[in-house]
């Protein structure tokens, strides 16, 4: 470490290292296991995993600056800091600056990601679902841009954000922290009761939809830490200019994990997705009689509603186990299958167990 500190000294920056750390293993780690489920999945490559992609390296930019200015003072008292080297102040300040930036990016770029996500999920012809797809990726990129033109034009000049005693003019920082927090929360809470009705409209179970249900509301949980950071520039703002390197860490815990459970989240889908291709392959590849993908004949049904059933629980396992449309869809798609799409098998008497399927393969050599 760059401070040389006695025992003893008042620190409340002890565990911003080891929460650094922590964050940005858990970020990549489900970083990664997005891309591994495209490929296990063969899953093809959509908007949402690019603004995924993007979320995961800003919030890797983010966390590295906190390492920077840890080095330099990050969680002690600014006279305590100012006492080894003022510059140390004036940096810390200037991480800050160029930090705003990437944080704004980073709690975005998931806000668009989960967007996407819905859209492509839902594939929806509903034109009020689409309106208010717009509706929320608008006010997202809205306010990303409003961000970084309110950060640019902070102070003028642009340097009185970390050397205050130069002459000019500088924007009410609370107000401004306060209202773009409150947005970006109630954008949070858009986006995670956005899907709501649809899936609650699937073809589906009760037991189903519930599940749904939860699944999406947990993979959106973020919204819990962004009301924690709105709660914190409440409470730490007011006084923060004070004593900058100490007053921040109140605010910084909920910055750096709401950055960084944003990008989890948005992955968590895709994680759930790449753990149950897995599972199907360990499963088809027992071969017993109970797998999803068996085609053991089961002998000839009673009824013709036995036909319908049949049929509609075989093609449900075909789409399960096909990889040309991805896991994550079927998460909405599995409970979107009617067995009215196969009515035209209402009235026919099939014994399945004399179905065949036969193939002729011939390999020619061209002379």
């Amino acid at each position: 470490m760059a401070l040389q500190l006695p025992d003893g000294t008042p620190d409340r920056g002890q565990s911003v290292v080891p929460l650094s750390i922590v964050l940005l293993l858990l970020t990549t780690l489900f970083t990664a296991f997005r891309v591994l489920g495209k490929f296990i999945t063969r899953q093809a490559w959509w908007w949402d995993d690019l603004f995924a992609l993007i979320a995961w390296s800003l919030e890797i930019a983010t966390l590295s600056l906190t390492f920077l200015w840890r080095n330099i003072g990050l969680g002690y008292h600014k006279e305590t800091v100012a006492t080894i080297n003022p510059e140390y102040i004036v940096t810390g300040v200037r991480y800050i600056y160029v930090s705003t930036f990437i944080f704004d990016g980073s709690i975005c770029t998931p806000k668009i990601s989960a967007v996407l996500f819905y859209a492509r999920i839902f594939r929806s012809t509903n034109r009020s679902f689409r309106i208010h797809l717009w509706i929320v990726g608008g006010l997202t990129s809205g306010w990303l841009l409003a961000g970084w033109i309110a950060t640019i034009l902070e102070c003028r000049p642009i340097a009185k954000v970390w050397n205050p005693s130069l002459p000019g003019t500088c924007i009410a920082q609370l107000p401004w922290y306060l209202s773009t927090a409150i947005l970006s929360s109630m954008i949070d809470l858009y986006i995670l009761f956005l899907p709501i009705p649809m899936i609650w409209g699937l073809q589906a179970s009760l037991r189903r939809r519930i599940y749904l249900l939860a699944a999406f509301m947990l993979a959106y949980s973020v919204v819990v830490v962004s009301l924690g950071r709105l709660a914190s520039i409440v409470h730490v703002l007011p006084t923060m200019a004070e004593d900058i390197t100490w007053g921040f860490m109140g605010y910084f815990y909920w910055t750096i994990l709401e950055g960084s459970i944003s990008v989890i989240s948005i992955n968590v889908p895709s994680c759930i997705a790449l753990v149950r291709a897995l599972r199907h392959r360990g499963g088809a590849s027992v071969g017993s009689d109970t797998d999803e993908g068996s085609t053991k004949p089961t002998g000839r049904p009673n009824s013709s509603s036995g036909v319908r059933k049949d049929v509609s629980a075989r093609v449900m396992s075909w789409q399960r186990g096909t990889t040309t449309r991805g896991s994550v869809d079927k998460l909405v798609s599995d409970a979107q299958v009617r067995q009215t799409e196969y009515a035209y098998l209402r009235d026919v008497d099939i014994p399945l167990g004399e179905i065949r399927i036969q193939t002729d393969i011939r390999v020619s050599r061209a002379v």
